[in-house]
């Protein structure tokens, strides 16, 4: 599932690509995951406008055009973009939005699992209109959000501390596999109720959220390329890793299943029970 880091360099790299670039032609592949109430209205609105900007909000990237009109996309578990020459597109993938460009470039939208959801909207008004949207919480990078803040957000939460950093109404950006790495990063149990963390935990917890979401985003400018509809994970070091070698003590990586949510942990390194 696409999180910050991975978003924030599609941002940057679509930002680069597309702004001032004209829209040829919209289509509409699979409707399943677009939501407009007029998608063939929208398609002739946009043919012929400029992308103004591209930004990241959360686990949402927004398009935006000259006209006012916007694309959001929610990756979920599995959409990805694509950017590649006009055509130039494996058929094996399932499509669900294509937009070619004058450059002879073309932006498709895959999902394997059609859980991803596209939103074609009028203006940013409409913005309401998208579920979760107007509710997210602080950036986990916002310059704003200081030591202090976190730590006051996750000291009134009685919840493990893993589903505080992943709840998007509260700090907006981070999902299952980067809170295994920051949790992992910290020395913090991932089912630490988070009232019960002391002030230098949540402190720790704190600038490994900063640490582990910075670096990964450098990792993914120097590794992606235009490569962006594959996800890379081989540098983290706990999530996914379930059975094999703590790269720290040389313990076994554990490997929990809760309701269809893998966490993936070191007993020795984040000590605690595991459920409280």
């Amino acid at each position: 599932m696409p999180e910050l880091p991975d978003l924030e360099y599609l941002r940057e790299f679509l930002s680069s690509k597309l702004v001032g670039i004209v829209v040829n032609e919209l289509k509409v592949l699979g409707p399943i995951v677009v939501r407009s109430s007029d998608p063939e209205r929208f398609s002739r609105q946009l043919k012929g406008r400029r992308f103004k900007d591209v930004k990241r909000r959360g686990k949402y990237l927004i398009f935006s055009f000259d006209s006012g009109a916007l694309i959001v996309v929610s990756p979920m578990l599995s959409g990805r973009l694509h950017y590649r020459k006009l055509g130039d597109f494996d058929s094996r993938s399932r499509f669900f939005l294509s937009l070619a460009l004058e450059n002879g470039m073309e932006i498709r939208y895959s999902d394997d699992t059609s859980m991803g959801r596209i939103y074609l909207l009028d203006n940013e008004k409409a913005l309401s209109s998208v579920p979760k949207f107007v509710k997210l919480g602080t950036e986990a990078l916002d310059p704003m959000l200081s030591a202090g803040k976190f730590s006051s957000l996750a000291k009134h939460f009685d919840w493990e501390i893993k589903k505080v950093l992943t709840y998007q109404a509260l700090i907006a950006g981070i999902g299952n596999a980067y809170a295994d790495e920051i949790l992992f990063d910290a020395r913090v149990n991932p089912f630490r109720r988070s009232s019960t963390l002391t002030m230098e935990e949540r402190n720790r917890v704190y600038t490994s959220m900063r640490k582990v979401l910075t670096e990964a985003i450098v990792a993914l400018r120097a590794r992606v390329g235009e490569n962006i509809n594959i996800e890379i994970r081989d540098f983290m070091k706990i999530h996914g890793r379930g059975g094999q070698i703590c790269p720290v003590c040389g313990s076994r990586i554990s490997e929990v299943r809760e309701e269809g949510r893998k966490t993936n942990f070191c007993r020795t390194c984040q000590p605690g029970t595991l459920f409280t």
